[in-house]
């Protein structure tokens, strides 16, 4: 009894193996080939898609055969156009172009198999191009408010929008059937400065803009590129328009620029002094002199770029983005100093320095002697002439001594002439001054008498005046970046 059962259960699993083995079988082309032939897909019968960046089209084909599928436009391209070798269940993509057209078009996609005589057929109508033409607003609102007219032409529906809520529109839709639409444009009052709306119009995936005017408290520069300085001149003037309704005022908010209104209602500006090394800028600001207006400042930036200098001795190294120059000397007896070349007249003088690292027995040292004379030299540092200002008059020459301090604390020197009185331009007494790392405020180290017609007569032009580097000990680097060298010409 028990042999029977265990024949009868390996019967059974025998049977039941065969039927899993044909089961598992692989589903291809080859072993389908005895069954009656299907084709099958969730493909629509139509498609309806976009003239501009039609969506692509993806639907499955299944099969037991071989099939196809074509299309009778090179503009609709199904992938893959056939089944593989290994499956006959596909995923198939619908690729469109755009239509350049104005009129719509269609493509028939067919779909064939082996064995089946009616085909599939899927039919894809595409959209025309659009046409869409805007004529903008003639004229600008007006500032008390009021109403405009622009008009759309298109034979695809469309949308317009604006921008800011002081612009409102009668119609933000339509059907667009080719016929000219007219849109009311309502502008609330401006109580402020001119100011513009953007209105925006989509149709079938085209956009175009318009911009929408309305004028307010005009308050503004004419457009201009004239806004460098020479750093190298002596109170050079530019004029720049300016464009308003209301009555306004001018400034600067830095102290190398003059601004005035002139009387044409315009503006002067003027630098007050000359740089070197660096380039600074400025900002002019127009603001109405009634201040209840509530108008923000209307601004033009400039800007002053450094002047022409000349090297003399051992080549200074210049900061390319910055124009700050540096002078190294290692020899003990080699000059290392940039001059101006041009004649110089009574003024102040400021340098900023960087950095200065220099050894025991180096000066720094500037001339601004030249014929005719009266004139000065000075000598920070060791040397010939330790901590010397020296005053040059031709028949007279004086020393005035310093108190010695570290040179590598150095971050700012000013030498400065100043008249007796304002109106006393005769006589005038030189003040040097010092501030060191750490120290904000200025400290006088040296100031003469007044000397009379001191720079009388303009020095002539050449290597003059001079500033840099000289003495030192051989075999030992003395270094010095120099950020900017200003120049104020007094009157």
């Amino acid at each position: 009894m028990k042999k029977l059962s265990f024949y009868t259960i390996l019967c059974c699993l025998a049977v039941v193996c065969t039927f899993s083995l044909n089961s598992c079988q692989e589903f291809n082309i080859d072993s389908q080939a005895e069954f009656p032939p299907l084709l099958e897909t969730d493909a629509q019968s139509e498609y309806a898609v976009l003239a501009k960046s039609p969506n692509t089209i993806i639907f499955n084909i299944s099969s037991n055969t071989p099939w196809k599928i074509k299309s009778n436009k090179n503009w609709c391209v199904p992938t893959p156009a056939m089944s593989s070798a290994s499956s006959l269940i596909a995923e198939v993509s619908v690729i469109m172009e755009e239509n350049p057209d104005e009129q719509k078009r269609t493509a028939i996609l067919t779909i064939t198999a082996d064995g089946i005589k009616e085909s599939k057929t899927v039919t894809i109508t595409q959209a025309a191009k659009g046409t869409l033409l805007v004529q903008g607003f003639d004229d600008p609102f007006p500032s008390e408010g009021g109403e405009a007219t622009f008009t759309i032409t298109s034979n695809k529906a469309w949308k317009v929008t604006s921008s800011n809520q002081w612009l409102t529109l009668d119609k933000e839709e339509g059907e667009g059937n080719g016929e000219k639409v007219t849109i009311t444009a309502t502008a609330k009052p401006n109580t402020g400065l001119k100011r513009t709306a953007t209105l925006t119009i989509v149709s079938d995936g085209y956009e175009t803009e318009i911009t929408a005017t309305q004028n307010g408290i005009m308050l503004e520069f004419a457009e201009t590129t004239d806004i460098t300085f020479d750093g190298g001149q002596d109170k050079e003037t530019k004029t720049y328009q300016v464009l308003a309704n209301v009555d306004w005022q001018v400034s600067s908010d830095a102290n190398w620029l003059k601004v005035e209104k002139s009387i044409d209602g315009n503006i002067t500006a003027t630098s007050q002094s000359e740089i070197y090394f660096t380039t600074r800028k400025a900002v002019i600001s127009l603001t109405p002199t009634d201040k209840t207006l509530g108008i923000e400042a209307t601004t033009l930036e400039v800007r002053q770029a450094g002047g022409s200098y000349e090297l003399n001795g051992t080549p200074g190294t210049i900061d390319e983005a910055t124009g700050a120059i540096t002078f190294t000397e290692e020899t003990g007896n080699a000059n290392c100093r940039y001059y101006i070349n041009k004649p110089r007249k009574l003024a102040i003088h400021k340098w900023h320095f960087s950095n200065i690292e220099v050894d025991d027995n180096r000066c720094l040292n500037m001339n601004c002697v030249a014929s005719p004379i009266p004139g000065w030299n000075f000598w920070l540092g060791v040397g010939a002439n330790p901590w010397t200002f020296k005053y040059r008059g031709g028949s007279s020459n004086d020393d005035y001594k310093c108190t010695p301090f570290d040179l590598n604390k150095l971050k700012a020197l000013k030498v400065s002439h100043t008249y007796s009185t304002p109106d006393n331009k005769t006589k005038a007494k030189i003040e040097v001054f010092i501030k060191l790392e750490g120290e904000t405020d200025w400290t006088q180290i040296i100031t003469t008498p007044e000397y009379e017609n001191l720079f009388e007569t303009t020095g002539s032009a050449g290597n003059f005046p001079y500033f840099g580097f000289i003495a030192g000990t051989a075999g030992k680097k003395g270094t010095m970046t120099i950020t900017s060298y200003e120049v104020t010409n007094i009157e």
